[in-house]
């Protein structure tokens, strides 16, 4: 079984397309739960959001993208995983 730990060190292969740097090293990731063969990733997205009203369409697609690049990582586990908001419990993704 993947522990949490290992999933942790998979998701520092994503990088903000922005910054270059990874997720984990950001703060995007508050958690990682591993619960037989499901993982579920916690992330903090909506801390990064900007204040001003007509940047967050872009921030969003920075979001999309960086979950695109989660979802890749998370399925060659060969688990099912969920990437949920920590603070709203919106899932970003699943599979």
């Amino acid at each position: 079984m993947v522990r949490a730990e290992e999933i942790l060190d998979l998701l520092k292969k994503v990088e903000d397309p922005e910054t270059g740097a990874n997720i984990v090293e950001l703060g995007l990731v508050s958690g990682v739960e591993v619960e037989g063969e499901r993982v579920t990733v916690y992330v903090n997205f909506d801390r990064s959001m900007p204040s001003c009203k007509a940047c967050t369409p872009i921030a969003w697609m920075v979001v999309g993208a960086i979950i695109r690049k989660m979802e890749r990582v998370l399925s060659g586990t060969g688990m099912k995983y969920r990437i949920v908001e920590s603070s709203t419990n919106l899932i970003h993704g699943e599979g």
